[in-house]
């Protein structure tokens, strides 16, 4: 079965968020974390994520982003991912803002 174009088009655009925040080297070691099936997700849902997903991708030093992420993913029991998220925020602003969101942890 041929992949929709919109899938391949999210495949695309995830690909160059994920390498232009590791070539910027501002994001450490860190890899973003994107859902395995990300193509596979409700659409609304879908469309959050690869708005955070860019916006973290533009600014990878940026706890608040991180936060953002990992709330997206929470509130769609994403846990695992949220995880990763809210850990890499506390890294770079172990604040009482981000510690708030470390209940999963």
């Amino acid at each position: 079965m041929k992949p929709h174009p919109h899938h391949r088009r999210a495949a695309l655009l995830v690909g160059a968020v994920l390498l232009a925040s590791n070539a910027c080297g501002r994001g450490g070691d860190w890899p973003i974390p994107v859902p395995p099936a990300l193509a596979e997700l409700e659409p609304r849902f879908r469309a959050r994520v690869q708005d955070a997903l860019l916006e973290l991708g533009a600014d990878p030093a940026s706890s608040t982003r991180w936060l953002a992420l990992g709330m997206t993913y929470e509130a769609n029991e994403l846990f695992a991912l949220a995880i990763e998220c809210y850990g890499r925020a506390l890294e770079l602003e172990p604040s009482a803002k981000a510690r708030r969101c470390q209940p999963l942890a």
